[in-house]
């Protein structure tokens, strides 16, 4: 099995079919705003110890510590999963053995998957959505094959853009687009941890403005003037941090617990993020720590969007 989470620009690479739409025929209601996404599977090493059966899935859970409701079966192994701004769709990734990864989008019931990338080198991730719901933003291999570019995609698979164009030697990963329209996502240079930073382009392709040096998975607030991320360096590397996005510089405002992969709700008060196998929620200045989702031990919760 292969397990993906939103966070892997430091293990980098070595060398719709049809449209979807949110108000179609079955396609259900938008989920409610305090509705977390997540995707989970077991802890293992390899497709031979794990099985097909321990494939990851994506999982729903209406709040803090209600009961998950799971909307993939373990047929492939489902990830990443995100939210379109109305609730009505979620893009998330797919794995197929033998084929790689792929972005798929199905209804807020996990209804109705459809494929919407069919990426050459099987590497295509990472997705999260345009503020109108058109586009989706996401990652796949560069065309050189060794590092990774973001590109655009409509939901038809039409319009196919390559928004970074980096040279042989970066890679781009992790986007978030913000309802201002900019696009967070990380770059650096390949193999080396201390050029990782998180940067932020227009969703036409304008050159990368640097935000909060080496960090990682960075994630926009809802009023597009925080980002929260995971820090890589110093004392406090691997815990969640704050930060404020002015027009000519970036504030570190919070730094809380330890842990990775932060998203907001869409009020903005609080982050969950991955926490020891679990997820785990804190106030955006970095206090009240609790537990929103825990499973047994051996399964591991990833790649939050609430």
């Amino acid at each position: 099995m292969a397990r993906v989470r939103r966070a892997t620009l430091l293990a980098l690479p070595a060398g719709l079919a049809a449209v979807v739409s949110g108000t179609s025929a079955g396609a259900t209601a938008g989920a409610g705003a305090g509705s977390i996404l997540y995707d989970a599977g077991r802890t293992c090493v390899g497709p031979r110890a794990c099985g097909a059966r321990f494939n990851d899935a994506i999982y729903v859970v209406a709040g803090p510590r209600a009961a998950p409701r799971r909307l993939t079966a373990r047929r492939y192994s489902d990830s990443q999963p995100a939210w379109s701004l109305d609730r009505r769709l979620i893009a998330f990734t797919r794995f197929r053995p033998g084929l790689g990864f792929d972005v798929y989008v199905m209804h807020a019931d996990g209804t109705g998957a459809r494929r919407l990338t069919h990426s050459r080198d099987g590497k295509a991730a990472q997705p999260d959505w345009s503020p109108d719901g058109s586009r989706i933003v996401y990652r796949d291999a560069s065309p050189n094959d060794r590092t990774f570019d973001l590109y655009t995609i409509r939901l038809d698979g039409s319009h196919r853009v390559d928004l970074t164009r980096n040279p042989d030697n970066v890679s781009s990963e992790n986007p978030s687009w913000s309802r201002g329209g900019r696009i967070a996502f990380v770059r650096g240079l390949f193999g080396r941890a201390s050029s990782v930073g998180v940067y932020s382009i227009g969703a036409g392709g304008s050159a990368p403005r640097l935000l909060p040096p080496h960090c990682d998975a960075p994630s926009w607030s809802p009023d597009g003037k925080r980002i929260a991320a995971t820090l890589l360096l110093g004392a406090r590397a691997g815990h969640v941090a704050v930060f404020q996005v002015g027009a000519e510089a970036t504030r570190r405002l919070a730094v809380g617990p330890l842990g990775g992969n932060p998203a907001w709700p869409p009020d903005g008060r609080r982050i969950v993020f991955e926490r020891l196998q679990a997820l785990a929620l804190v106030s955006a200045d970095g206090s009240g720590l609790s537990t929103a989702v825990a499973e047994p031990p051996g399964v591991v919760l990833e790649n939050p969007d609430w």
